[in-house]
């Protein structure tokens, strides 16, 4: 598991909330904070994504955030939790997954969310009876 992502993902606490931004302390979303950590991870931009909405309630079967996460992330167990892990959500059953976050121990994570700044919380029964992917950045 990877104190390194932690570190990182960490570092983004208090960046205010900004749909497709992905500026550390001006502005990001929940895909930008990942964005973010792999810039600073991998010392690249992260590939480039579709554009895609901030409504956690859209239907369809566009699963475009854990697709991309398939491709450019380690796929783990749905169960596994720990360090450094980016936890992909499905907010209600029938909604496409459309929320992520970084794990900073087996109960937390570090996420952005509309009307808040990006900040650690605890996972409870909410977050982890919503995880629909689980992954990991490679070689971390």
């Amino acid at each position: 598991m990877s104190h390194a992502i932690v570190d990182i993902a960490r570092s983004w606490t208090g960046t205010p909330y900004h749909n497709l931004a992905s500026v550390r302390g001006a502005g990001c979303d929940c895909v930008g904070l990942l964005r973010g950590i792999w810039r600073e991870a991998y010392g690249t931009e992260a590939p480039a994504l579709p554009v895609y909405s901030a409504n956690w309630r859209a239907r369809g079967g566009n699963e475009g955030l854990l697709d991309a996460a398939a491709r450019h992330l380690d796929p783990r167990s749905i169960d596994e939790r720990g360090p450094g892990l980016v936890l992909i959500f499905r907010i209600r059953p029938g909604l496409a997954a459309r929320h992520c976050g970084v794990m900073t121990d087996a109960r937390r994570m570090v996420h952005a969310h509309s009307g808040r700044a990006v900040h650690e919380v605890d996972l409870g029964d909410f977050w982890n009876g919503r995880v629909s992917g689980v992954f990991a950045f490679r070689g971390f």
